[in-house]
């Protein structure tokens, strides 16, 4: 990865890691589906929007579009509506430990489904020490309350191995634009949930307060439109593997949120949290390393 790659992952990391707190203010006015499918629609449209600006062409082939469906559904409206569900229940804290978990099962797919994104040990310990440093971050407490049995929490492990196998799939994405491969992507998980959500739970009889609207805005704008322009770029120049890091950084940057805008301290836990996150992005990097053996090597 290069510079611009871990900036882009960076990037990417700070507008995902705003999608908990969205989510949190949502689901005090709408329910889990009514959430899901706006977030979905509202980002779709704006992406759409955004396409035709630029005067970008849609898919016209069925295959094509298969697997924009099979994006859809498993990138999206399944994994959304897990990690919604699970977010009624558990704090966007605890959620995000479960969500660290998708790089290993990202690269223990890929290694089996890919010839170009194969096991390493640098990747398995760097992954495991950044998951750990999750585990540091968010603090004991929360790991104390995990329990296997529970079904939120389950369902926030199930939303990790979603992403783990679209991000794979998604690779065969190469020839659409990000604008065109998200919008599409987006909309098929819009029209898959529509009947689910108009039975079960119709957002058009919600009670929309002003700040479900704006977290809605937020959540689709900011956590999904823009976040899936930037997956893209990421999957198509770094893997899946490396995309996926998003997810052990996303903590750093929700609570790095709340720092800056709500008047949050800074602890030593935090800070050493941080450390090992990044000691394990560094080892997944190899480059520090690279530079040291060759070092040693001179000497």
């Amino acid at each position: 990865m290069t510079n611009k790659d871990w900036l882009l992952l960076g990037a990417l990391a700070l507008v995902f890691g705003t999608a908990f707190y969205f989510i949190e203010v949502a689901l005090e006015d709408l329910g889990v589906l009514g959430v899901v499918w706006a977030r979905v629609t509202l980002a779709g449209l704006i992406l759409t929007v955004w396409a035709f600006a630029r005067g970008e062409r849609f898919p016209t082939s069925w295959s094509v579009w298969g697997l924009l469906v099979f994006m859809g559904f498993f990138n999206n409206a399944l994994p959304f509506s897990l990690i919604t569900w699970a977010q009624t229940e558990l704090t966007g804290g605890l959620t995000s430990i479960f969500m660290s978990a998708a790089p290993l099962f990202t690269i223990l797919l890929a290694h089996f489904v890919t010839h170009d994104e194969k096991i390493t040990r640098p990747k398995i310990i760097g992954i495991i020490l950044g998951m750990s440093g999750v585990v540091i971050l968010i603090g004991p407490a929360a790991v104390l309350t995990l329990n296997p049995s529970s079904i939120w929490q389950l369902a926030a492990v199930s939303g990790a191995l979603c992403y783990a196998i679209a991000g794979i799939a998604g690779k065969r994405l190469h020839n659409l634009s990000n604008t065109v491969a998200s919008a599409s992507m987006l909309l098929a998980a819009s029209v898959m949930m529509l009947p689910v959500v108009l039975i079960y739970d119709n957002p058009i009889a919600a009670h929309w307060t002003t700040n479900a609207m704006l977290s809605i805005v937020g959540l689709a704008s900011i956590s999904t439109a823009l976040a899936y322009l930037l997956y893209f770029q990421l999957l198509r120049t770094v893997g899946a593997s490396n995309m996926l890091l998003v997810t052990i950084l996303a903590p750093v940057s929700a609570i790095g949120l709340g720092v800056m805008f709500l008047d949050e301290t800074v602890t030593v836990q935090m800070l050493l949290g941080a450390v090992v996150i990044g000691a394990g992005l560094m080892i997944i990097d190899g480059r520090v390393w690279r530079k040291l053996r060759r070092a040693r090597q001179a000497t």
